[in-house]
C-alpha cells in the first residue's frame, strides 16, 4: 500500500516515513502540501497524510482541491491546531480524520490502518494486524 506524507518539517517526515516503511508501507514525500497534491494527481495513493498547521483559507482551499481531485483516497490531516473550530472545518471540507501534533506514531497508525479498513476500495489486512485471534 502506498502512502504519501505532504509535511514541511523534514525531520518528522523522515521519521514518519522510516516508521511506516517498518510496517511494510510505501511512502513518498513532498515538502509541502502543493507539491503533494501534484504528486497525487499523477500517483494513484492508499492514504494521504497532509499537514496543514496554519489552517488559513488557502490551506483549506488546498484540502478541498485534494478531495475535489481524489475523492476516494483517504485523508488524515495533521496540525497543530487543537481548536475545535479548525477541526470541524477540517473535516467539513473533505478531511476523513484529524490527528493533533504532537502524536503518538502508534495513533498515526492505527489510524491509517481505520482509514484503510473504511475506504470503499478492498485491501489485504496490515502486516501489523494480527490473522489470527
Amino acid at each position: 500500500m502506498r502512502i504519501l506524507i505532504a509535511e514541511d518539517d523534514a525531520v518528522l517526515s523522515s521519521f514518519v516515513r522510516k516508521s511506516l516503511e517498518a510496517e511494510y508501507y510505501a511512502v513518498d514525500l513532498a515538502n509541502d502540501g502543493y507539491h503533494g497534491l501534484s504528486m497525487a494527481m499523477r500517483t494513484e495513493y492508499d492514504v494521504i497524510v497532509l499537514d496543514l498547521n496554519h489552517l488559513r483559507t488557502d490551506e483549506l482551499l488546498l484540502l478541498r482541491r485534494f478531495r475535489r481531485s481524489m475523492p476516494g483516497t483517504p485523508l488524515l490531516i495533521v496540525s497543530e491546531s487543537n481548536r475545535v473550530k479548525d477541526r470541524v472545518e477540517c473535516l467539513d471540507s473533505g478531511a476523513d480524520d484529524y490527528l493533533v501534533k504532537p502524536f503518538s506514531f502508534l495513533e498515526l497508525l492505527a489510524r491509517v490502518r481505520a482509514l484503510l479498513r473504511r475506504s470503499k476500495r478492498s485491501y489485504e489486512i496490515a502486516p501489523s494486524i494480527p490473522l489470527h485471534t
